[in-house]
């Protein structure tokens, strides 16, 4: 058995000896096979050897795969003409162990296993689409523990365990010692047990850092947080957690029912809305669940997505390989090689594809009997044939043994294929499923998540607008916005006059932006730019064409959901857009609609919004 540890300084064991492959990039192979599965030969050319022509980079990759082949690991690998992986059986990892803990709420074993932050200290400068992969596993890993750190933090204070939650808030400000928010929790947790000093030192230690840093000094937040400690009065730092779920009383409702009659449920709606959070707090009031989620990636590789969850399930249970039927471990070898000593070929025929369905129909009837729902999340991201396989359970005719799990699942619209989407359709149409429209946050719910961060509820209700007007009631964009502003100190005064998109809300906006067609996109920067001034015939004088010409672009820019009646569908899309846009294409843009404006005699630079003329 090879063990893979990629949290911490990375280091490979076989049967509890070290091992050394030849090269780092044999091991970043190792790494990114043992986490992301079985990966046509293409991405991984394309993943570790971008930087030359394809038919190199495949050469280059044959022969890194020759080398791993020579080494103590050549039995894991499994390779075909198509596509290489990682044999499951042979090997163990620490990231989908920490992983599964954290979906089991096993916070305890997931947090024993964070040796250090992924992959630390390993990097391959010359494979920039594998430092981009490290990078945004490394955040994401990161995160979590952090959200992980935090929950168990909290949940300790309210047992009264001050001392562990403290040591818990120490462990997150070791991790980032210029986040303000931790020193504030440390402060506010020293002076509860009656350590004042200790809080008062943290504070020193606080503006010490910022000082040699960030030539700053502590959000006013802070200092009267030590003002109240020095007087003997600490109070509560708001709170960094999501707080409690709110206006989702319709969907929450369309959830009971479809649960009630059996249904799938599919949830979609725009990035950030909450589909996930939903999903996941409504089958929590009914039970566990099992997750078999979407990647980046697995559209290139057939039955990628549902091979993932079939082992994610053997890795949690592993006496299931002893209960399952020999004629399924046969079958499901075709996607886990280790289940069967003999290779089969590929699935081909409309007969493999049945049997195929049925033994993992009776893998997951042995493997959920504890649990009553499957959640699938991001499943616009499911390769073709995984989709295909999820369907016959949700919609086709029962075979035993039939597992009797309710199905939930999300997906952003736009991004579900036109199959997918046709498959769905026809589920809804034979109400075997529900589609459900995640909408955005009222007014009055916003307020009631503002409140939710500590607010007054008249502070709330006076900054509800000017926060659904900026974010459109999208409730991580709303959050993300209200803690920066609360962290610099600044929404007690309300929303500045021009705010860039701050948190996460500027990397998922700027997503959805590259993915917009060429020319959708140029008429939402003239729009951006100009402001209230805009209109389809300004953008027509600045773009050089006919008004007419730029209706497409306007219709997919509403199809996106970027778009409502005359401007964006809420100010933080003409923030995102601005921000993308390099300073010599804003600076040309600008000196182009002013010159457009001169020569209109409706509209004048006069109106012209000051993001315009700065």
């Amino acid at each position: 058995m090879v063990e893979v540890l990629l949290l911490g300084k990375s280091s490979l064991y076989l049967e509890g000896q070290p091992v050394t492959l030849p090269t780092r990039k044999a091991f970043a192979l190792v790494a990114y096979l043992a986490l992301e599965g079985a990966t046509s030969r293409a991405v991984l050319a394309e993943l570790l050897w971008g930087d030359t022509d394809e038919e190199r980079a495949r050469g280059h990759l044959r022969r890194e795969l020759h080398r791993l082949r020579q080494s103590p690991l050549g039995q894991l690998l499994v390779t075909s003409t198509d596509a290489v992986a990682l044999d499951p059986g042979g090997h163990t990892c620490d990231v989908p162990a920490f992983e599964a803990h954290c979906q089991d709420d096993q916070h305890g074993a997931a947090l024993a296993l964070w040796r250090g932050e992924f992959l630390e200290g390993f990097d391959l400068r010359c494979a920039a689409e594998f430092e981009a992969w490290v990078i945004r596993r490394r955040e994401a890993l990161t995160s979590t523990r952090q959200a992980l750190l935090s929950s168990c933090a909290r949940a300790e204070e309210e047992a009264g365990q001050l001392r562990a939650a403290l040591a818990l808030r120490q462990q997150l400000l070791r991790g980032d010692e210029l986040a303000e928010p931790h020193h504030q929790e440390v402060m506010r947790l020293h002076a509860l047990l009656g350590e004042r000093g200790a809080a008062l030192r943290q504070f020193a230690r606080l503006r010490q850092v910022l000082a040699d840093e960030l030539a700053l000094e502590p959000l006013p937040k802070t200092v009267a947080l030590a003002q109240e400690i020095l007087r003997g009065t600490p109070s509560p730092v708001l709170p960094s957690s999501l707080p409690a779920l709110v206006g989702r009383e319709r969907e929450w409702a369309q959830l009971e029912v479809a649960w009630a009659q059996g249904q799938t449920a599919y949830l979609c709606g725009e990035p950030g809305i909450g589909k996930t959070r939903l999903m996941l707090d409504f089958v929590a009031s009914k039970g566990a669940s099992v997750p078999n989620n979407g990647r980046p990636g697995d559209v290139g590789v057939p039955y990628a997505s549902i091979a993932r969850g079939l082992r994610r399930m053997f890795e949690r249970q592993p006496g299931l390989i002893r209960e399952l039927a020999p004629w399924a471990r046969r079958e499901l070898s075709r996607l886990i090689p280790s289940l069967w000593d003999e290779p089969l070929p590929p699935v081909s025929a409309h007969e493999d594809r049945l049997r195929l369905f049925e033994a993992g129909m009776a893998l997951l009837a042995l493997g959920t009997r504890d649990r009553v729902a499957l959640t699938t999340d991001d499943l616009h991201l499911f390769d073709p044939q995984s989709f295909e396989f999820g369907s016959c359970f949700t919609a086709g005719p029962p075979v035993p043994p039939w597992p009797p799990l309710r199905v939930l699942a999300t997906f952003e619209r736009g991004e579900l294929s036109s199959a997918a989407w046709q498959a769905v359709q026809m589920q809804v149409d034979r109400r075997a499923a529900v589609l459900i429209e995640v909408q955005p946050l009222s007014r009055a719910a916003l307020a009631a998540l503002l409140q939710g961060l500590g607010l007054p509820a008249a502070q709330a209700a006076e900054l509800c607008a000017p926060l659904h007007r900026y974010t459109g009631g999208n409730p991580l964009f709303a959050l993300e916005t209200a803690r920066h502003l609360l962290d610099q100190g600044q929404l007690i005064q309300g929303l500045p006059a021009q705010l860039p998109p701050p948190g996460k809300t500027g990397a998922i906006l700027q997503r959805r932006l590259d993915n917009l067609p060429a020319g959708a996109l140029r008429l939402a920067q003239v729009a951006a730019v100009a402001g209230s001034a805009f209109s389809l015939e300004l953008a027509a004088q600045v773009l050089n064409t006919d008004a007419l010409a730029l209706t497409p672009d306007l219709q997919t820019l509403s199809q996106v959901g970027l778009w409502q009646g005359e401007y964006f569908a809420y100010d933080l899309i003409a923030a995102a857009v601005l921000a993308g846009l390099p300073l010599a294409s804003r600076r040309l843009l600008q000196a182009r609609v002013l010159s457009a404006l001169q020569e209109n005699t409706v509209r004048s630079p006069a109106q012209v919004e000051p993001r315009l003329m700065s």
